[in-house]
């Protein structure tokens, strides 16, 4: 009996969203997540973490 192979090559694609403006605000946002690290200001910090989360996010739910 043979079983499925899973195919690793199908890609996702990220539909009705800006995929290169969110990944570049992102990359912003962890420069401003790492100065609020290195000064230790941890209100700061969760605010980039969350606002990154966030934009993660929305590109996960716009992949399909």
């Amino acid at each position: 009996r043979r079983q499925r192979q899973m195919c690793i090559r199908d890609s996702h694609e990220v539909v009705g969203v800006d995929k290169a403006a969110i990944k570049a605000r992102i990359k912003e946002l962890k420069v401003q997540r790492d100065e609020a690290l290195a000064a230790r200001d941890s209100v700061q910090l969760k605010r980039m973490r969350r606002k990154i989360h966030r934009l993660k996010r929305e590109l996960h739910k716009a992949t399909v």
